[in-house]
């Protein structure tokens, strides 16, 4: 499985990739910004979330590579796939500094979203942010997702409660954009 968009490649992960991605996902910057609570990545843990996401038939899980240089710079994802309800959660990680705020993200989430919405034919997809992660909120509302509504105190890291946004976008509202 593999889109190219632009300069980049998104496809599975291989195990080729461990070392790329074990930094990035041990990036702290990056992880303060997410949902969920952040541990130390060892090669081994890197190797099993390959394998694990490799085979799910729920999910789809890309890495996101810069073909100029052939560098991993963040990895996306649909998670949760529903046949039945026709929807799927999105998820992003744009770890590598020098890529955030230059329009990556945007062109990853309506690549992957609109693949989603055409190759799954899934008729909504979900995500959730962090409500101070401003500029995911800003990058996703860019992409034509809307705010549902916010889940208070709903992520706990280092001892303190987040209140988090449930965005989406349905097929409808992708498809006049």
């Amino acid at each position: 499985m593999m889109i190219e968009v632009s300069n980049y490649l998104l496809r599975r992960p291989a195990p080729q990739d461990a070392e790329q991605l074990v930094v990035l996902k041990n990036d702290k910057i990056s992880a303060y910004l997410l949902g969920g609570v952040h541990s130390e990545y060892s090669i081994d843990d890197i190797m099993r979330w390959i394998e694990f996401h490799n085979g799910r038939k729920d999910e789809l899980v890309l890495v996101v590579e810069d073909t100029k240089c052939s560098k991993l710079i963040g990895h996306v994802g649909l998670y949760k796939i529903d046949e039945v309800a026709k929807k799927t959660e999105y998820g992003i990680l744009i770890a590598d500094q020098d890529y955030k705020g230059k329009g990556v993200g945007t062109l990853c989430t309506r690549t992957l979203t609109k693949y989603a919405f055409e190759e799954l034919n899934m008729h909504k997809v979900t995500a959730e942010v962090l409500t101070e992660n401003k500029a995911s909120v800003g990058m996703f509302t860019k992409c034509g997702y809307k705010i549902d509504g916010t889940l208070r105190d709903d992520v706990c890291k280092n001892g303190r409660y987040y209140d988090v946004y449930a965005m989406s976008i349905l097929k409808d509202e992708f498809d006049r954009m």
